[in-house]
């Protein structure tokens, strides 16, 4: 009798997990209508941030009069140089509005930081042979914080909080970490520019750990995995053999506590604790590991793998058990395919986007709650001016859970935000 009320129990759970409704709270290419959105929500979904500066790229080199020009060696090059970039920045107030525009160019490439309230300026004074570099760091309304003239580059982790970038042909054996002043406060020994450099680094819902990877291919070196605070204390390193079939990154996931990190490496996935020991290790016959992602307490652990189609697993990260595995057989994923993996706070729901712009939500059993075709390319998409935006560091789309919200945020062509609701009946 005992078993039959069980199995009823588990039967009627099992149905309640099935009734998921998915309804769409808000879709808008707007950053005024998303702003007040944001805004009027703040309390409920202290997650979502403000956007406060978009980045559109006016003039690019043109290619056909490379040959018959001879660059200057300046770092104000006159708009005539065909060796030049133009950007054009906006920055907005709360509510959305926009405050100034901002015209720049010369040998440079601009860069946003993932919260939408900074942006990295990095010029040369030569397109091909610089003998000098500059990168200005400003605020959201404009405001120059600091310039470091000692950097190949730089690129924004979280707000006050920076990391060098420079790969080994530039010599470089370290990275290091700034803060909001500029100020030098720690440095990650050994490695060279991140090979995801989308998004050079992931952190906890506080903002107090950051953990990053880093592709060691020339030589063959070890590739590295770094644990940091937001102080720059470096609170662990761990080393990952170079092998000939996986050597396309370390793409490290953290769980929203700080207290869980995962890495996909060759056929395995690691989960380390925060100090640095072993917790699991899960094996995999090919395809081999591309994404990670951890539920806020760290219990669950969604995998994502590729072969003739992607292949998505979720853990229960406690016992070490499959919860549930599943296969799209739409695509057929390339090394770069899968782009952006998501878990819920509380492990039921994974969001994943594949290449083309595809991106799909799975239910508390697996099955596929909802798909969106977003369409267009989106590393580089056109603006409505036909111009094309700048897109860096990974915002080509983002996907984030917040409570019962699941956010899509995504370029094709302008900034466009897809905000649904995940309730179970």
């Amino acid at each position: 009798m005992h078993r039959i009320i069980l199995a009823i129990i588990t039967f009627i759970f099992c149905l309640l997990w099935a009734e998921v409704k998915v309804e769409k709270v808000l879709e808008t290419t707007s950053i005024k209508e998303y702003n007040q959105w944001v805004k009027r929500n703040k309390e409920k979904y202290p997650g979502l941030k403000l956007i406060y500066i978009q980045c559109e790229t006016v003039r690019e080199p043109d290619l056909r009069r490379l040959r018959d020009y001879v660059p200057e060696k300046t770092f104000d090059p006159p708009p005539t140089n065909p060796f030049t970039y133009e950007y054009k920045v906006s920055y907005y107030d709360d509510n959305g509005k926009i405050v100034k525009d901002e015209i720049i160019s010369g040998y440079a490439a601009v860069y946003l930081s993932p919260n939408f309230d900074e942006i990295l300026i990095s010029k040369r004074d030569h397109p091909s042979y610089p003998e000098k570099r500059i990168t200005i760091v400003k605020d959201k309304k404009g405001n120059v914080k600091f310039t470091l003239n000692d950097v190949f580059s730089l690129r924004a982790i979280d707000t006050d909080l920076y990391i060098e970038y420079a790969d080994y042909e530039m010599g470089a054996t370290s990275l290091r970490l700034f803060d909001g002043n500029g100020n030098v406060i720690g440095k990650l020994e050994g490695a060279s520019a991140p090979f995801n450099d989308r998004l050079p680094a992931v952190s906890s819902f506080d903002k107090k750990f950051f953990v990053c990877g880093y592709l060691q291919e020339p030589d063959w070196k070890p590739g590295l995995v770094f644990l940091f605070s937001k102080t720059g204390e470096i609170l662990w390193r761990k080393e990952f053999a170079w092998q000939e079939k996986a050597p396309w990154g370390l793409y490290p996931s953290i769980s929203g506590n700080g207290n869980m990190i995962a890495v996909g490496h060759v056929n395995k996935v690691y989960v380390y604790k925060r100090n640095g020991e072993l917790w699991r290790e899960y094996s995999y016959e090919p395809p081999y590991p591309a994404l990670t992602a951890l539920s806020e307490d760290g219990r669950f652990l969604a995998v994502a793998t590729r072969d003739a189609g992607t292949k998505v697993f979720l853990y229960d990260n406690v016992n070490g058990e499959l919860v549930w595995s599943t296969k799209i057989e739409h695509f057929t994923p390339s090394l770069s395919n899968i782009i952006t993996l998501a878990i819920s706070s509380n492990g039921k729901y994974v969001g994943l986007q594949l290449r083309p712009n595809v991106v799909y939500l799975f239910g508390p059993k697996g099955e596929i709650l909802k798909e969106w075709n977003l369409g267009g390319i989106v590393s580089h998409p056109a603006a409505p001016s036909g111009k094309r935006v700048t897109v860096h560091l990974g915002m080509s789309t983002y996907l984030q859970f917040i409570k019962d919200m699941f956010v899509i945020k995504y370029f094709n062509p302008e900034v466009s935000y897809i905000i649904e609701r995940v309730e179970e009946k």
